[in-house]
């Protein structure tokens, strides 16, 4: 009877693991990124790529024959700071930054910058020192190449571009960040602006008054804006031989003026000499200038539309 029982369990058992399948997961396909998905992965790739570099990293953008650099402003920076390390007047600031005459700078805000094309270092000379320069980068175009970057944009060999950044071939992706450059940390230096238009003892007048100028400016002085008619006297010869001075309607004796002509893009720094005189053709101009400066500025008329600007202390 035991025997018929064991016999029994021993079949039931052998039974229930047959009729059982082996479960196994079925196989399920990849479903395909959405564009979304897409999108969200290249700006974590972007993310990534930007966390790489420095907070004072630069970038440098490319419109036809000019070089602009994307600045993000610092906490602290002001417009004289920037312009003052670029080495540009604040009018070209401005030119190509509308929004920054009418609103203060805020931080993170990114300005376009007019960069000399020679102000960008290429390669690094003998005593080059990483520390003291600020890294320079360009971000790849659609339809782009290396050889177009390296040679047509920033006179570089493409083997030296590619060493720079590490690269085994030329191949670029849209978005791809390249280092192409480096700036000094101290600023660009005087030497690129030499203006070809002044003689040697007026150009070094007015880097002088350019620069006092500007001390005023740093130290808390107020900038006055004006800008209207001017005259110039043409027919009497009023020289002014190597000096820069000027005759205002305004500001005081022996300070200092930024005076533009819109018209010829030209900017000289002048000393007030004396107050506008009170005769029938200086009168409803803001300033007199002297023939020295009028053939500076590219004046041809003995009225001129010019945009002057002076300081005054607090």
């Amino acid at each position: 009877m035991k025997s018929i029982i064991v016999l029994s369990f021993f079949i039931f058992l052998a039974a229930s693991i047959f009729a059982q399948e082996p479960k196994t997961k079925p196989k399920t396909e990849a479903k395909p990124k959405t564009d979304t998905k897409a999108k969200e992965e290249l700006k974590t790739t972007e993310k990534k790529a930007t966390k790489s570099f420095s907070p004072d990293s630069l970038f440098i953008v490319v419109n036809g024959d000019a070089r602009f650099i994307q600045h993000r402003v610092k906490k602290g920076e002001t417009v004289y700071s920037i312009t003052k390390y670029y080495n540009i007047e604040t009018s070209l600031l401005n030119r190509h930054n509308p929004s920054i005459e009418k609103a203060a700078l805020a931080e993170k805000q990114i300005l376009t910058i007019p960069l000399h094309p020679k102000a960008l270092i290429r390669s690094k000379a003998k005593g080059f020192k990483d520390s003291s320069h600020f890294k320079v980068f360009y971000k790849v175009l659609p339809k782009e190449t290396m050889y177009g970057i390296a040679t047509g944009y920033f006179g570089l060999t493409v083997e030296s571009l590619q060493e720079r950044n590490k690269l085994k071939t030329t191949d670029l992706k849209v978005s791809q960040v390249l280092h192409i450059g480096w700036l000094p940390k101290s600023g660009i230096p005087d030497s690129l602006n030499k203006v070809p238009w002044l003689t040697v003892p007026l150009a070094e007048e007015n880097k002088k008054l350019k620069k006092k100028y500007e001390s005023a400016i740093e130290k808390g002085a107020v900038e006055i804006k004006q800008e209207g008619k001017a005259c110039w006297p043409k027919d009497k010869q009023m020289e002014s031989g190597n000096s820069l001075y000027i005759l205002h309607s305004k500001a005081k004796i022996g300070s200092i003026v930024r005076i533009e002509n819109p018209m010829t893009e030209r900017i000289i720094y002048a000393r007030v000499a004396g107050p506008l005189p009170d005769t029938d053709f200086a009168r409803g101009s803001i300033a007199m200038i002297p023939t020295t400066l009028a053939n500076l500025l590219g004046v041809l008329d003995s009225t001129v539309f010019l945009k002057i600007q002076y300081s005054e202390k607090k």
